[in-house]
């Protein structure tokens, strides 16, 4: 039941939810870009990575959760926010949950 109803919010939710392994994390000027190892298709922005904007007390709480994934080699749970961030690169994280 748990996963039908969770299937049915994914299916009418604007914003992007996976679960993701993480390939590399790169830090350009206040933007984190975070590579996963499998690519999506259905980014609004021109890439398929996602970013956090570090100058935001959210995102930046947000990055700390990140570091803790990769420390424990465990794989996280991304929703994006539908909107773009340096330069409508990247899709900026909204949620993130490190996975079991």
């Amino acid at each position: 039941m748990y996963r039908y109803l969770l299937a049915l919010s994914l299916l009418f939710s604007s914003n992007a939810l996976a679960t993701f392994t993480i390939k590399d994390i790169e830090l350009t000027q206040n933007v984190v870009v975070i590579v996963t190892q499998s690519s999506r298709d259905n980014s609004p922005c021109t890439s398929s990575h996602w970013g956090l904007d570090i100058t935001q007390e959210q995102d930046y709480a947000l990055y700390g959760l990140v570091l803790t994934a990769v420390a424990m080699s465990k794989p996280i749970m991304i929703e994006g926010t539908g909107m773009c961030i340096s330069n409508d690169r990247y899709e900026r994280v909204g949620k993130v949950s490190v996975k079991d």
